[in-house]
């Protein structure tokens, strides 16, 4: 059985490469590791959100808090943030679009 040596998963699944989809070996391994990324991403932002932050005060950006040795890490309130994420200043901080600033 000649198999074309560039794509693995077709070897792992006994096609040729013909046979397979053209984009399912690239879609294995992307997913993986968007999901990684904004999962690094996404605790990177709580822990800024805990930076310079009292662990005894209950501000509403600061309202779910988790404490790891001397790191906070900190999701705000639902009423701040309802995807049970940082602050909004933490999301600007840390590069998200603000719509005023391109447009003005």
């Amino acid at each position: 059985q000649a198999y074309e040596r560039s794509c693995s998963c077709c070897r792992r699944s006994g096609r040729r490469k013909s046979e397979s989809s053209t984009r399912g070996c690239g879609i294995v391994v992307a997913i993986p590791l968007i999901s990684i990324a904004c999962l690094v991403v996404l605790i990177a932002e709580f822990y800024v959100n805990g930076l310079d932050r009292d662990p005894n005060d209950q501000s509403q950006d600061c309202y779910y808090r988790l404490e790891l040795g001397k790191s906070l890490f900190c999701a705000a309130s639902f009423q701040r943030n309802m995807m049970i994420g940082p602050a909004n200043q933490v999301l600007l901080r840390m590069g998200a679009k603000e719509n005023d600033a391109i447009l003005n």
